[in-house]
């Protein structure tokens, strides 16, 4: 798998982790369920539980920093283009498998964007491309010694 399809794949992944965590973050946080109609900003505590779903969902398959970076960016670009009423909205969706045209396409919006800011950052994705990137950085650079030549 190419390095773009792969950063893709562990966004959508990101993305599509399960719901039921962030269900149970909600009500513990004592979070009222707004109506779809409800135009104000996420709440910053959903944002952060959105985080923290993110990462349990990439974190055992994949590179953390890179989840990290995923995570963060997927959770800004919701910030951005939803209210809250459409973040729960889409939750739903999520949580039912039933996801609407739109919000499939604002899904994909999202991954393709914050993978291409991965990859832009030439941050490592997978557990296998980590270690390669810490063994490269680990190595002097040093030239292989030139034959000297016979006296």
């Amino acid at each position: 798998m190419n390095r773009g399809m792969k950063i893709l794949s562990v966004g959508l992944m990101a993305l599509m982790a399960s719901t039921s965590a962030w269900a149970e973050a909600a009500n513990a946080a004592q979070v009222t369920s707004p109506s779809p109609s409800d135009s104000s900003p996420i709440p910053e505590p959903l944002l952060k539980l959105e985080f923290q779903r993110c990462l349990k969902g990439c974190v055992p398959d994949f590179n953390e920093a890179a989840c990290v970076a995923l995570c963060d960016c997927s959770v800004q670009q919701f910030k951005k283009r939803l209210n809250y009423g459409e973040y729960v909205d889409m939750l739903r969706q999520l949580a039912s498998g039933n996801v609407t045209p739109k919000n499939s396409k604002m899904l994909d919006s999202v991954a393709h964007y914050c993978s291409a800011a991965v990859d832009k950052a030439g941050i490592a994705v997978g557990p296998a491309e980590a270690k390669d990137a810490a063994k490269d950085a680990a190595k002097p650079d040093v030239k292989p010694d030139t034959p000297k030549s016979p006296k």
